[in-house]
């Protein structure tokens, strides 16, 4: 994939700000379709582009490549001793690691 034919489809002046939870951004870099490291003209730092092969036709998210890294690292660097899935209050699956 090229990344300027990425960008001639993707109107980046458009963008509006989103919060996701660590693991539909894991499922997202897991089933990525697009994924371009962003730099120089594009933006002034380092970011990522990347869309799952699900959503590509619709969407693109970009991260600051920072806090991927922070994310990326705290998982990596986490061995929990164990797992529970709990519900919270608006009936959405939470991932407890002890």
């Amino acid at each position: 994939m090229n990344i300027y034919k990425v960008l001639g489809c993707i109107d980046l002046t458009g963008a509006k700000e989103t919060r996701m939870n660590i693991k539909k951004i894991c499922n997202l870099f897991i089933h990525s379709y697009y994924f371009f490291i962003l730099s120089g003209e594009y933006n002034k730092n380092k970011s990522v582009l990347i869309s799952s092969d699900r959503f590509k036709a619709k969407y693109c998210l970009i991260f600051d490549i920072n806090k991927i890294i922070y994310i990326f690292k705290e998982i990596g660097e986490n061995y929990p001793k164990s797992l529970k899935y709990k519900l919270d209050h608006n009936g959405e699956q939470k991932i407890i690691l002890e």
